[in-house]
């Protein structure tokens, strides 16, 4: 559709909005959902980052120079939204002729008659003229940047008027130099203005994007001793945590200083303490290299000692002296500040009503040289001070008083004098300090959206000039001028191919991080962290995003279970979209005012969720409940979901780590040379088909790499890697990683390798992560628990556990299985192990920065995927995920959303390099009457029907029977319809006509679902087959509300063990089957197909629909709306095709 087509449909829109017999209120709601609709599809190809609408009307307005007036009615539905506001009828057809206007002015169309008719003669307008002097606080948007003030629209604007903001204005705000590198549409929080008789804001602090919150302590490492500098940040996203003596010493002083806090400091034993550091942290002492030697280690304890001994002192002789109290203290309390960007977790925080509140931040290495006994490192105080800030949030306190109220000190446990400093902060240094967070923020925004070049000399201004600004020992510049050379010099040495390769990588994952910070990637909702604070109460419970009214049955968070169990007092809110396994963010709320952003947050995981019980595992144990305990026993507590940034981490390191990499190893992987095989391996299996035989010959005799592509139902993990894993264990002796994408995948690998070895082996393999993540049956293999029960075992002999018992489990095991997350994080496995072969499967899963630092660590690697199902999931649109590099687009890299698995399979496949690339064509999962539709239109006729595969066995070919069989229920009843469908159906389509009812919602399509699962129980229990609800019956719907209305609608059911069926998204059952699957498509307006669909870069693949089609063994029912579903062409093409076969129709 051209742009006037879209123009004049959407004022079509506008005019059915008016005409449909709904009240006010519910227009006004209408004609957001359009005009959020139109916003999306205006700036979704947009470099920039938007965090809310307003941001984007502001944008658009600005872009194509409309009036601004759309503000009023942006405004209007928020307050109908979040104060339940009751517009008049004069006010809404004023709105609604902004609304028309907004789109004629931008498609360049005319607004027909019959709208025109419902316009007011006299707007209306309200009365609201800016009389403050002071603001504290206001969210503002850059339209232009001049040499002396900034011209922003504000987010309370309704007219057509922007602010002034004075900038570089002495004793007000010359310390924010970073503003000549601000642009156009950022956002900007003004804190703290005046406002001048003119009009013209006049702030103490400008905060930019302050949405994107940046860590304190990576903030505070930016102010060095040397000098100070924003590229630290940069420098430390990309180099791997350094794993020294003392960082393991400063580990250590804050487990002793958390164990004092829970425990009687009189009765703590230091060798316990010492000897569960090592305990928990067993990689890290044993790969650590200043504890190679037995000296080392012996110098290690008594420096561990030393530190134990003085922080023993000072809690019990200092503390009370400057009156803190550890039985009121939190333990490291996670904050959230969106005034001023920052977020971070403090050591301790006294609280004290009575007094000043006290801010404790421990350290463990060297205070500034020389010792005065009392001067602070520079960034040691940079954490204090925002620490500072964060409290003044909190209470509502004007900077000044801040102090007033609360004392920092910096609590140094290496010296022998003055181990508490004090120091406090003044606006100066605090401005400094956040224009230096500005300037993080405008690298982050130049990686994410700058060209290349910009990215390389970002990159390139990390050297020892930008560093080191002052005067300090010769040999300390030296060593310091060493790192940083050390630094920059593979990238500097790298080829053009491997350079374009690692700057555009660098600009996919910044722009992927500021997505998932503010949210706003491919959605019109907000969906980052962001959302937590830019979302109202009110959206969030209408779109079941929050669980509030909780309140606390059973609190174990001081034990090492970590675990609180919590009642759901408000039936409000009983259906929600937050499930098992989802990572929360816990905080008090007990006046409709309370946010993440009021009070500190705890970092939790839902063990399980009922509709009665909430039980959450948290990160870090509290040593004392007091701040549970503070609010009575009526206090209530919210929950909604976080996001992680670990994985953006590890995704800098890893594209860091393959730049280390040999020249050999990054040739492979950039394709610069040809995978090699190193002998013909000998393999035979009489077991299995000619197929699988030479895809294991192929495999083992790699010498490189070997990739295969294993549609639906062929048997990858399950066959192929079991015999792998098999092979090689027996016959070389040589270690091996198997890693996957998702812990179910990884629980999957557990199995094949259980069953690959023979059950003399006691520890077949060691299991890296937690026990959340891990399937209860493997919990033994999980490393802390081998340690646990080595360390018991030798108890029981007498005998000692030393450094040298870890080292020996980690020697003599020969296979690790991890996530490919987990084992970024823990890369230390990687220095104590060499491995031969990684063998990861679900590959297609997997994006480049996600895995290239960990491929040249081995020999070797195996892939196993299939890129016609479900690439990783990424937030910026296909459009901004191209490279638009020539260099990459050469070695097939054209777009950065998909898998290192399809770029080297679609290279070995265009190649012809026969020994490094296979595909299994046999699938044994689905009847062939479901299988026929994704192996003729996204398998080209290659997915056959295991049945039919030559010279099978007896045996397995009698097992493959059902492949081919008849469906057969004896007994049914003729006179119900439904069971007549279901017995006369292998695949079939229903349809559905719907009225939307909740936005991703659809109530018919749940109600049939849950008919559909009492009639499946009821015929399987005539016929006596048996009913397993984990097997038997899966049920898919592409959005989490869909998903927890039907799972709310088969509770209400009451149908028996319903918990256990699951119902999911298609992401989540990648790599699962059952026998019947119910997928329910829940689109109720045309929006929403794009959520349905991933179509691969060919265009002739939908891999989600792929994957959706192929879960089902048996019976697979589609029930949606088909006037919707059949605007899109594939889905139009399957629901004629099974139209086409079907025997009677099912009318709902």
């Amino acid at each position: 559709m051209n742009r006037e087509e879209i123009g004049n449909q959407l004022l079509n829109e506008v005019l059915n909005i008016q005409l449909a017999n709904k009240p006010i209120n519910a227009k006004y709601l209408d004609l957001k959902r359009l005009v959020e609709n139109i916003a999306f599809e205006l700036t979704k190809n947009e470099a920039l980052q938007f965090s809310n609408f307003f941001s984007k009307l502001s944008f658009i307005c600005n872009q194509y120079q409309v009036s601004t007036k759309i503000h009023s009615f942006r405004k209007t539905a928020q307050r109908i939204l979040s104060e339940k506001y009751e517009p008049t009828e004069h006010e809404y057809f004023t709105h609604y002729k902004y609304v028309a206007d907004f789109i004629s002015s931008i498609y360049e169309v005319m607004i027909p008659a019959e709208i025109i008719y419902y316009f007011p003669e006299k707007e209306f307008y309200t009365n609201k003229i800016l009389t403050r002097n002071r603001v504290k606080k206001l969210r503002v948007q850059v339209i232009e940047i001049k040499r002396d003030c900034l011209i922003c629209d504000h987010e309370d604007n309704e007219t057509e008027e922007n602010i002034t903001v004075q900038i570089d204005e002495d004793g007000v705000n010359e310390n924010f130099t970073s503003i000549e590198d601000f642009w156009i549409g950022a956002q900007l929080n003004l804190v703290n203005s005046t406002i001048d008789e003119e009009g013209i804001y006049h702030p103490r602090f400008i905060i930019l994007e302050p949405d994107y919150l940046v860590d304190i302590s990576a903030i505070a490492e930016c102010f060095q001793d040397y000098g100070t500098s924003e590229l630290h940040y940069i420098q430390k996203k990309f180099e791997e945590a350094p794993n020294s003596k003392h960082i393991r010493l400063g580990n250590f002083a804050n487990s002793v200083v958390d164990h004092f806090s829970t425990e009687n400091i009189e009765n703590t034993d230091f060798n316990e303490i010492f000897k569960n550091d090592f305990k928990n942290y067993p990689l890290e002492y044993t790969a650590c290299n200043d504890l190679t030697n037995p000296q080392d280690l012996k110098d290690y304890y008594l420096e561990a000692k030393g530190h134990f001994n003085r922080i023993q002192k000072v809690l019990t002789e200092d503390f009370p002296q400057y009156d803190i109290s550890l039985d009121r203290a939190l333990i490291e309390p996670s904050f959230l500040c969106e005034q001023y960007g920052i977020q971070g977790r403090l050591d301790l925080l006294d609280i004290n009503p009575e007094g000043k509140n006290k801010i404790i931040e421990l350290k463990s290495g060297g205070a500034p040289f020389p010792d005065d006994g009392k001067s602070v490192k520079p960034n040691h105080a940079t954490q204090l001070f925002l620490y500072y800030q964060i409290i003044g949030v909190l209470y509502d306190l004007e900077f000044k008083d801040v102090t007033k109220n609360t004392e920092g000190y910096i609590f140094y446990s290496k010296v022998y004098q003055g181990n508490l400093r004090f120091d406090v902060p003044t606006l100066a240094r605090v401005q400094r300090i956040f224009d230096l967070r500005n300037r993080i923020i405008i690298n982050e925004n130049r990686l994410a959206n700058h060209t290349l070049t910009d990215i390389e000399s970002t990159i390139y201004s990390i050297k020892p000039a930008n560093f080191i600004k002052r005067k300090i020992n010769p040999r300390f510049k030296e060593i310091l001028e060493e790192q940083l050379d050390k630094f920059i010099y593979p990238i500097k040495n790298s080829s053009p191919l491997e350079k374009a390769y690692f700057y555009s990588f660098t600009n996919f994952i910044a722009k992927e991080q500021y997505m998932a910070k503010l949210g706003l990637g491919q959605s019109t909702s907000n969906n980052g962290l962001a959302s937590l604070w830019l979302n109202t109460f009110e959206e969030k419970n209408n779109n079941f995003e929050i669980i509030y009214d909780l309140e606390i049955v059973e609190n174990h968070i001081s034990g090492p279970k970590r675990e609180i169990k919590l009642k759901r007092t408000n039936p409000a809110n009983d259906f929600i979209s937050i499930r098992e396994g989802d990572i929360c963010i816990l905080y008090p709320r007990n006046e409709s005012k309370d946010s993440v952003l009021t009070n500190q947050v705890f970092k939790c995981t839902i063990k399980s969720i009922s509709r009665e019980f909430i039980v959450l595992r948290f990160r870090y144990q509290q040593p004392n409940t007091r701040f549970f305990d503070s609010f009575d026993s009526t206090g209530k507590w919210a929950l909604e979901r976080d996001f992680m940034d670990s994985s953006f981490v590890s995704m800098y390191r890893n594209l860091y780590g393959l730049i280390h990499s040999s020249k050999a190893k990054k040739d492979l992987i950039l394709t610069q040379s040809i995978p090699k095989s190193q002998m013909d391996y000998d393999y035979f299996n009489s077991n299995l088909s000619d197929e699988q035989n030479r895809i294991l010959k192929k495999a083992l005799s790699a010498k490189d790499y070997f990739l295969l592509n294993g549609p639906p139902g062929t048997g990858k993990t399950s066959i192929i890697i079991k015999e792998l894993v098999k092979e090689i264990y027996e016959k070389q002796d040589c270690n091996i990683l198997l890693l996957a994408y998702t812990n179910r995948a990884v629980d999957e690998l557990c199995e094949s390798i259980n069953s690959a070895i023979s059950n003399q082996i006691e520890q077949k393999f060691i299991r890296i992560g937690n026990e959340l993540s891990t399937s209860p049956e493997f919990h033994s293999n999980l490393l802390n628990k081998i340690i646990e029960q080595k360390d018991a075992d030798l108890e029981q002999k007498g005998e000692k556990f030393s450094r040298k018992t870890i080292q020996d489990i980690i020697r003599k095991q020969r296979i690790f299985v991890s996530t490919v997350a987990s084992i970024s994080s823990k890369n230390d496995i990687l220095k104590l192990k060499k491995f031969d072969t990684i063998i990861i499967d679900e590959a297609s899963q997997i994006l480049e920065p996600q895995i290239v630092g960990i491929l040249p660590k081995a020999e070797r690697f195996i892939m196993i995927g299939d890129h016609k199902q479900l690439p990783a999931i990424v937030l910026q649109n296909p459009e901004l995920a191209k490279t638009n590099n020539e260099l990459l687009e050469n070695i097939g890299l054209i777009n950065r959303k998909n898998s290192i698995f399809e770029r080297l399979y679609e290279f070995c496949e265009r190649n012809n390099y026969e020994n490094a690339f296979d595909q299994l064509t046999y699938q044994g999962r689905m009847h062939a009457e479901i299988a026929d539709f994704p192996n003729n239109y996204f398998y080209d006729g290659k997915l056959n029907v295991a049945f039919d595969i030559p010279n099978l066995n007896d045996e397995i070919k009698q097992s493959l029977n059902r492949q081919r069989a008849d469906l057969h229920f004896e007994h049914y009843n003729q006179a119900n319809d439904l069971q007549n469908f279901i017995t006369n159906h292998r695949f079939a389509f229903i349809n559905v006509d719907e009225n939307p009812y909740l936005p991703s919602t659809n109530v018919q399509e749940a109600d049939l679902i849950v008919k559909f699962v009492q009639e499946i129980i009821h015929l399987y229990e005539i016929n006596q087959k048996p009913f397993d609800p984990k097997k038997t019956i899966g049920i898919i719907a592409p959005f989490r509300n869909q998903i927890a209305l039907i799972k709310q609608k088969l509770e209400l059911a009451n149908i028996p063990n319903q918990e256990q069926i699951t119902v999911d998204t298609v992401e989540r059952y990648q790599g699962s089957q059952r026998d019947i699957i119910l997928y329910s498509f829940a689109v109720t307006y045309h929006s929403q197909l794009n959520a349905l669909v991933n179509m691969n870069d060919q265009g002739n693949v939908d891999r989600k629909l792929n994957v959706a089609l192929t879960r089902a063994k048996e019976q697979l029912f589609l029930i949606g709306n088909q006037a919707i579903l059949k605007e899109n062409h594939l889905i139009k093409t399957l629901i004629d095709y099974l139209e086409n076969k079907s025997t009677h129709k099912l009318t709902i």
